[in-house]
């Protein structure tokens, strides 16, 4: 995923809500969108945050994340997603901190499509920072 796709992404949410909203066209609703994008009247992240719920969109993003720190008997650790009944392991839920820095580690595009999101940027943001 890259910049295009960040914004695009974003914008067809935009447009379709404007076109619900206003009844225009899609034509009518895109032009005045990219007019005002172009004008710095809106910021495509804050009007997608708008028209969806960020809580919602991070949700679905951190579901890519394995929901358990797992450590087995011998007391080695790893990250899963079922718990089975074994008595001989112990689970500990993921924190929403270290669910993103898996995202971060492991699906850096997604990270940076929620942390663009998060900061209100109209570009998806280039690196992990």
């Amino acid at each position: 995923m890259g910049n295009d796709d960040y914004k695009a992404d974003l914008d067809v949410v935009n447009i379709t809500r404007a076109m619900e909203d206003l009844d225009f066209d899609f034509l009518h609703a895109s032009n005045n969108y990219y007019q005002d994008l172009k004008d710095n009247k809106i910021n495509r992240a804050n009007k997608f945050k708008e028209n969806m719920d960020f809580e919602e969109v991070k949700k679905v993003v951190e579901r890519m994340a394995p929901k358990y720190e797992i450590t087995n008997i011998l007391g080695k650790k790893y990250l899963g997603n079922k718990i089975t009944p074994k008595s001989q392991e112990s689970f500990r839920p993921l924190t929403d901190q270290e669910k993103l820095k898996y995202i971060k580690n492991n699906y850096p595009d997604s990270w940076k499509f929620l942390e663009s999101l998060r900061q209100n940027k109209n570009e998806m943001i280039s690196e992990n920072k």
